[in-house]
């Protein structure tokens, strides 16, 4: 017969020895995950604000390093624009005035904005910069042929899709022309009949190009934004929003193109560098208030703050928790200006 063998199982002591050693375990396990958890949520919304940044003044900056930009053009506009309609407002169209500012206010275009946060600034830029392409060919869109002065319609070399509408700048080394286009995008010419319908639509009788144009003429699109800072009309979340006036007010009166460009930012600061002696160099920076000519204004210094979308812990012991922000500083020399 072999020997018993006694079985014992944990003593009471022993089982809250373990109980207590796995507590300690697992106390220690969910600090490093509620830790990890706050560090990522961290990381994600420093990407957040970063990236908010760098986007919003991606957009700014491309169009503020256009600014006055008319092709070869260097004299004054010819404005072909009817001018006598309510619609056709200079701080929209006047490419000779192509920058406007205003300081902690809503500007002119105030009717148009959606929830424009109070207290920053806003800015209209205007520049003709961007030459249209015909699909087909990715191709620069060219006139065929000579367009006399007196000319209502300028023959071009493709169906350029240029939506109807659209504001279009023409220029050579001996001038330029601003109108409004009345063809569709599939007709193979850019005409500035005074149709009804159009705002502002073009002058009529016997309005002329500034001069007769040959195919050396650059067909250029206007482009018109102003920038503001402005509340989600749904989430009430803080961006950068834009309004673009490129069409006008096309024949259904919807052109007027409104957007949030980028969420997250929540101010906009804006000073401007000026040159007060003509000497082509900048000599103070000031607010909109204090400028007094706008072709004066040689680079655009802008400062945003830019928040998270998500609440970080604040690590101040009592559990607060609150958006991160960061401020990005810029400045962008308005190259058309510069020597």
């Amino acid at each position: 017969m072999g020997m018993l063998r006694i079985q014992r199982g944990l003593s009471l002591v022993e089982l809250m020895v373990a109980m207590l050693i796995s507590l300690i375990v697992l106390a220690g396990v969910g600090q490093i995950f509620l830790s990890s958890r706050e560090t990522q949520r961290s990381t994600h919304a420093l990407s957040q604000v970063q990236e908010a940044g760098r986007f919003a003044f991606d957009f700014i900056t491309a169009d503020l390093r256009q600014v006055g930009y008319k092709g070869s053009c260097t004299g004054p506009m010819n404005i072909l624009l009817n001018e006598t309609k309510a619609s056709y407002i200079p701080d929209r169209f006047d490419l000779d005035n192509a920058l406007r500012g205003w300081d902690d206010s809503s500007g002119s275009e105030s009717a148009s904005m959606k929830g424009y946060v109070a207290e920053t600034d806003v800015i209209q830029i205007k520049h003709a910069g961007v030459p249209p392409r015909c699909p087909a060919t990715g191709l620069p869109v060219t006139a065929t042929g000579n367009t006399p002065e007196t000319a209502a319609t300028i023959s071009i070399d493709c169906t350029s899709g240029i939506k109807q509408g659209s504001i279009i700048v023409v220029a050579d080394a001996h001038g330029c022309d601003i109108f409004q286009t009345t063809s569709n995008d599939s007709a193979k010419s850019l005409a500035r009949g005074s149709a009804a319908g159009f705002n502002p639509g073009n002058k009529g009788g016997n309005a002329s190009f500034s001069h007769p144009y040959g195919t050396d003429m650059e067909i250029l699109l206007f482009q018109s934004a102003t920038y503001y800072i402005g509340r989600d009309p749904t989430t009430n979340e803080p961006g950068l929003r834009m309004i673009r006036f490129n069409e006008g007010n096309d024949v259904d009166g919807t052109a007027i193109i409104e957007e949030e460009l980028v969420r997250g930012i929540r101010s906009m600061q804006i000073t401007y560098g000026i040159d007060n002696d003509g000497d082509r160099s900048i000599d103070d920076f000031v607010v909109a208030s204090a400028v007094s000519n706008w072709n004066a204004v040689l680079a655009v210094r802008v400062e945003l703050i830019a928040q998270s979308t998500d609440a970080i812990d604040t690590a101040d012991g009592k559990g607060t928790r609150e958006r991160l922000e960061q401020t990005f500083s810029t400045t962008i020399a308005l190259r058309n200006r510069l020597p």
